[in-house]
């Protein structure tokens, strides 16, 4: 159970220990209502397709479903959809056994790239991620740069995020992490 002052968040396993569903509840003033669902299935013990429904169910209410490919046990490529319509696809690379780089695509062919997330490690720890879009005419720009902060036992402690340029959307954040 993961539970803040507005929401709780139950996680039900499977006899693998493979996490099956999800349940998020969100605390308002007349009580605790269930706001969506999320369901997991595995194939090989690997994750390859979970959907998160919001509810209740109304004409404003949608699920997203994802589907996961492997390559040698490496994840590849994860689909999303929106009411089973398809929406965005990200293929991942990878150099030796980290992942370098994803790709988002606004296709389920991987023409159309929106933009991509660029990891960097230090000493197999994800120290840095940086993502980048595009401009007219192809031109790369810089929206975001994630830095992650870790304690003398390899713990992730803080991960803090800047956003570089104006943009609709706002993906600065800074998230610290506690061990008990």
């Amino acid at each position: 159970m993961i539970q803040d002052k507005l929401n709780t968040e139950l996680f039900e396993y499977n006899k693998n220990n493979d996490l099956i569903r999800k349940f998020t509840y969100q605390t308002d003033i007349p009580g605790t209502t269930l706001s969506d669902t999320t369901y997991y299935k595995y194939q090989n013990g690997k994750l390859v397709f979970d959907e998160s429904i919001q509810l209740p169910v109304s004409e404003y209410s949608s699920s997203i479903q994802s589907r996961y490919e492997y390559e040698n046990s490496k994840l590849i490529r994860k689909k999303i959809y929106r009411d089973h319509h398809f929406e965005r696809m990200t293929d991942y690379e990878y150099l030796g056994e980290l992942c370098s780089k994803e790709l988002y695509y606004n296709d389920s062919t991987g023409v159309r790239i929106n933009s991509f997330r660029d990891f960097a490690y230090d000493n197999n720890k994800l120290s840095m991620s940086t993502l980048i879009g595009f401009a007219a005419g192809n031109r790369k720009y810089v929206l975001q740069v994630v830095y992650y902060i870790y304690d003398d036992s390899g713990n992730l402690v803080l991960e803090y995020a800047e956003q570089n340029m104006e943009i609709s959307a706002w993906i600065s954040y800074s998230s610290r992490y506690e061990y008990y």
